[in-house]
């Protein structure tokens, strides 16, 4: 997304979690609940048996969150970060998240870095 893109996003996304509307049901149920879902599916095939949905959905919202403050974070991130390149940073903020998620929930290798 363009940085206007973004700023429009982020406006409407956290509008809607301030005071939602009929359009927040609208998007939860047929945008967010089938990526939650799915993501819960990939969790559920690297977790143990034993771990409950209560939890797994807490891993879930977890791995969610952080995707939406490195998305609100940029310009932070950007200024902290050396050597910021846009389109390496997407990337290695993948890799990021997953091994960072994994590893934080247990699913995880020894980080290899």
């Amino acid at each position: 997304m363009s940085d206007d893109e973004r700023m429009r996003h982020h406006k409407l996304i956290f509008g809607e979690f301030a005071q939602p509307t009929q359009a927040f049901e609208l998007v939860a149920d047929q945008v967010l609940k089938p990526l939650f879902t799915s993501l819960m599916a990939d969790l559920r095939a690297v977790m143990p048996d034993t771990t409950g949905d209560k939890q797994m959905a807490l891993n879930a919202f977890s791995i969610l969150a952080m995707v939406l403050y490195f998305n609100l974070a940029r310009p932070l991130i950007a200024r902290f970060l050396d050597g910021y390149d846009e389109g390496d940073f997407k990337n290695r903020l993948v890799e990021h998240i997953v091994e960072f998620s994994l590893n934080g929930i247990g699913a995880g290798k020894e980080e290899v870095r």
